[in-house]
């Protein structure tokens, strides 16, 4: 966990851009990564990418699927 809030929400603080980056929140600027397998189990699962979405385009049909499984995620923080 340390280390991507170091790659993600750190580097946004560092940087001065705490308040439009470096969280997913409503009202914040975000690049997302669907990972294949969990970061939290082992660090190299980052580079366990299916690539399915590109600046919200060329979106493939499980996006939809995808999305709910995050906002369903996010509601349980």
């Amino acid at each position: 966990m340390e280390a991507l809030q170091a790659a993600t929400l750190e580097a946004s603080r560092f940087l001065g851009l705490e308040a439009s980056a470096g969280t997913v929140e409503k009202g914040k600027a975000a690049d997302l990564v669907i990972l294949d397998a969990n970061p939290l189990e082992a660090i190299s699962n980052t580079k366990k990418i299916t690539p399915w979405c590109a600046r919200e385009v060329d979106l493939p049909e499980r996006r939809d699927a995808v999305l709910k499984e995050l906002e369903a995620s996010a509601k349980d923080l």
